[in-house]
């Protein structure tokens, strides 16, 4: 799911194959986005809210305008399913990783197309974070893509070039998040740990904070799990009731193997 920046409106992905955007006061569906032909993945908000991205095992990302439903573009390259997907800050590009192995960088606009592809990882991208270029007392720092993925590693790479900067270890399973912040980067994997490091190209880990609730899950997300187990699995159909999905909110992860619908 993906709030916008006001936090007045919400879009959801579910594997009945469609994208929703509803009114976060009142809980009402405003649109229904239809178009991916197997279960959407993912869905991210543009900077300025006029956009809506998602993606899906169809092995496809696409573009819509959240106020009629219409969608703008179909960004198609990857060989399997497209797990995640980030916005450039200015809104003029979008970052997609894949089941594939591989993180692209696309062009916004109806006739845009594939600008990069970041090739390193040896199993599944499952998630990714951007940091725009900056410029500090005269000197520029490139824009940065860090990817994570089920080979346990972070991967930093040029956004500008594809050249990769650095490469971080330290998880001892598949890393499902990953989010970039002025104070560093902030990790979460299957190995039930938050990781924090000091900065994403040479980071050092300063905190690993283990998942103790008692939850025998991945740790997907910085946010709260979807699931209650307190309430015998309630609060996923509570979810599924309230957002109308004909099936639950995806809470499965993005296939294991890099091998999965890369096949016709």
């Amino acid at each position: 799911m993906s709030w916008t920046s006001d936090g007045r409106l919400l879009a959801s992905a579910s594997g009945d194959k469609s994208a929703r955007v509803w009114d976060s006061v009142s809980g009402r569906q405003l649109m229904l986005m239809r178009g991916h032909t197997d279960r959407v993945w993912n869905v991210a908000w543009s900077p300025d809210g006029t956009r809506l991205a998602t993606c899906g095992a169809d092995r496809t990302a696409r573009i819509w305008n959240p106020g009629n439903a219409e969608e703008i573009s179909v960004l198609r390259g990857h060989a399997s399913d497209v797990c995640a997907l980030n916005w450039s800050p200015d809104g003029a590009r979008i970052a997609t990783a894949s089941s594939d192995g591989t993180a692209r960088l696309w062009d916004v606009n109806p006739r845009g197309g594939e600008r990069l592809q970041f090739a390193g990882h040896q199993a599944p991208v499952r998630t990714l974070a951007y940091r725009a270029p900056s410029e500090r007392h005269g000197t520029r720092s490139p824009g940065l893509l860090v990817t994570g993925s089920d080979d346990r590693t972070l991967r930093v790479w040029d956004a500008e070039t594809a050249e990769p900067m650095d490469t971080i270890t330290g998880h001892d399973d598949a890393i499902l998040d990953a989010t970039l912040s002025p104070q560093g980067l902030v990790t979460t994997s299957s190995d039930r740990t938050v990781r924090l490091w000091s900065g994403p190209v040479h980071g050092q880990p300063r905190a690993v904070i283990p998942y103790t609730s008692g939850i025998p899950e991945a740790v997907a997300g910085v946010d709260l799990p979807c699931r209650d187990p307190d309430r015998g699995g309630q609060g996923e159909e509570n979810l599924q009731h309230y957002l109308g999905h004909r099936r639950p909110p995806i809470l499965e992860s993005c296939p294991t193997s890099v091998d999965r619908r890369s096949q016709p």
